[in-house]
């Protein structure tokens, strides 16, 4: 990840995400704007199977689904209800 201005690394805090597949938030737990909680100093190149994504100086892929694999970059189980939702959707999917 490289450092935008007004942006420290590691990327700490409360980021909304923003949906990018109709409807795909909402089938891993989540809303367009939600607000999840990151850690993290690399960012995984977005692609196809992103499902939301936030920004932080540049597009970052907050989760991603392809089939039955999933991958959030954000931290559900500090991300209060929609985390909490996220790893409802991933444990009865």
């Amino acid at each position: 990840m490289t450092a935008a201005p007004g942006k420290p690394i590691p990327h700490m805090g409360w980021t909304p995400v923003r949906e990018v597949v109709t409807d795909g938030a909402r089938a891993i737990g989540l809303s367009d704007g939600d607000h999840v909680y990151f850690a993290h100093s690399f960012v995984c190149d977005d692609g196809p199977a992103t499902v939301v994504r936030a920004s932080y100086g540049q597009p970052i892929p907050a989760a991603l689904r392809r089939d039955y694999l999933w991958g959030a970059q954000f931290h559900p189980e500090r991300s209060s209800v929609p985390g909490a939702s996220f790893l409802k959707a991933f444990l009865t999917a």
